[in-house]
């Protein structure tokens, strides 16, 4: 028997196993309950903002692309999240994964949306967050704590989902 070809297997499964491993271990599953990793971003404005910014405030963090059809549809919903709970301890920070600003500027446009709309081209701060797709909304309490964690796109403006919300943001 020979011997070589099995040696020649295990050792490839153990190297593709420790890739896994490894790159899984640089970015652990971020969900409820866990410490949100802190990010920098710009607006289609181009300022900067931090997570960190909004410390004391629920934020809605979410992540999405102008050609994923469930995160267009979510969006008049969220718009009524950034309406209702204007001037409360709230923050929506829409990330759009597009890699070209002028498609998410043209797609805020068309939709009529005031939310902020954040960039994240490189995905680098979703990858921080160990997304899988979009849409992806973590809501994260005032002191950094993400407390829900949703996937798809979700009936923001239920009666349900505004009274959770609602119980959530300090008044």
């Amino acid at each position: 028997m020979n011997i070589k070809p099995l040696v020649f297997l295990a050792c490839t499964t153990l190297a593709v196993a420790y890739i896994f491993l490894s790159a899984a271990g640089s970015h652990p599953l971020v969900r409820q309950g866990s410490t949100a990793p802190e990010f920098t971003l710009t607006d289609l404005d181009g300022r900067e903002a931090s997570l960190s910014d909004f410390r004391g405030n629920v934020v809605f963090l979410n992540f999405w692309r102008t050609d994923c059809l469930p995160c267009a549809a979510e969006m008049p919903d969220m718009e009524i999240l950034q309406k209702k709970f204007k001037g409360r301890k709230f923050q929506m920070m829409p990330v759009s994964l597009d890699v070209d600003a002028g498609d998410v500027a043209s797609f805020y446009e068309e939709h009529n949306l005031t939310m902020p709309a954040y960039l994240d081209p490189g995905a680098n701060v979703a990858s921080r967050y160990a997304t899988t797709g979009v849409p992806e909304t973590f809501l994260i309490d005032t002191d950094g704590t993400i407390t829900r964690y949703y996937f798809g796109k979700q009936p923001w403006a239920s009666s349900t989902m505004l009274a959770q919300l609602d119980q959530m943001i300090p008044q």
